[in-house]
This record gives structure tokens, C-alpha cells and sequence, in this order.
């Protein structure tokens, strides 16, 4: 999903920084420390970052964690890597519980329900309004009752 969320134009600099990053890391140095998300106040509030920034940060606090918003470098090469699609239909027979957000545009939602698709019996997909965090959020006491129903049902 990160190649369909990384904008056309910004691939060619990602992989160059990347590509960086490696013969860095080959020449012995430590990994490069990059934000996860920042509150770009130029971007509107639901924008991607900024909504990643302002769900961290409201995790954070309510919580009282010392959570940093930092991540190396590197993992985002791994994450490149990163492929499921091709193994969702060998999990089968352990059951499979997909809590999707309708207008997730982190990890996008036609990804998800292609996945969906491909992934055999049994299987339950839970459609909830709402981006990426709703699960998370407005639709916890909703996603956690789905959740928790299914393990009872599955893993008694």
C-alpha cells in the first residue's frame, strides 16, 4: 500500500533517499531517525500526517506513554517489502476478522477488501464509516465489540 500512497511525483526522491540511507548504513553509520507524522499546518486537518499527528499525540496523552515519534529510515525500505496479498489465501482455516474503514486512505481501503476477497472461509468482513483511526476512535466501543464477539466465538 505505501507505493499507492506515495504521490507519482515523490517516488523518484523516496527511493534516491532510500538508496542513501543503505550505503549509509553499509559505511557503519547509525540509522537515520525520521518523524512518523508531522502536523504540517499547511495541509488540511483530515490530511493524512496531520491526522496520523493528532491521534499519536491525543494516544499519547491519555494514556500517559512516552511514545516518540520516530522511526528509522530503514523501516520504511522494509516496509516496501512488506507483501500479504499473496499469502491471505493460506491462512485459511484460522478464522479471519477484517475491521475495514470505508474511507481508509492510509492503508487503503481497496487493498483491504481485495484482500478481503482473496482470503477463504472462514471469514467475516466489518465495514465501519470513517478513515483509518474510526475503528480506533468514534467507532471503538463498535470495532471492540466486533472484535471481542468474534474471538469468543473462535477461540473458545
Amino acid at each position: 500500500n505505501m507505493l499507492q500512497v506515495l504521490p507519482l511525483e515523490d517516488r523518484q526522491s523516496f527511493y534516491r533517499t532510500l538508496q542513501e540511507e543503505r550505503r549509509s548504513l553499509y559505511s557503519g553509520n547509525a540509522p537515520t531517525l525520521v518523524p512518523v507524522c508531522v502536523d504540517d499546518l499547511a495541509k488540511p486537518l483530515d490530511a493524512p500526517g496531520r491526522r496520523t499527528y493528532s491521534y499519536f499525540q491525543s494516544f499519547k496523552k491519555s494514556r500517559n506513554i512516552n511514545w516518540e515519534n520516530k522511526i528509522t529510515r530503514r523501516s520504511l525500505d522494509f516496509r516496501l517489502e512488506y507483501e500479504a496479498m499473496p499469502f491471505i489465501g493460506r491462512i485459511s482455516p484460522t478464522p479471519l476478522l477484517m475491521i475495514v474503514a470505508e474511507n481508509d486512505i492510509i492503508t487503503p481501503t481497496n487493498i483491504a477488501l481485495r484482500a478481503f476477497d482473496r482470503a477463504l472461509e472462514p471469514k467475516r468482513l466489518m465495514l465501519m464509516r470513517g478513515d483509518h483511526y474510526a475503528p480506533y476512535t468514534e467507532g471503538f466501543g463498535e470495532s471492540s465489540a466486533a472484535a471481542r464477539d468474534w474471538f469468543v466465538e473462535h477461540l473458545t
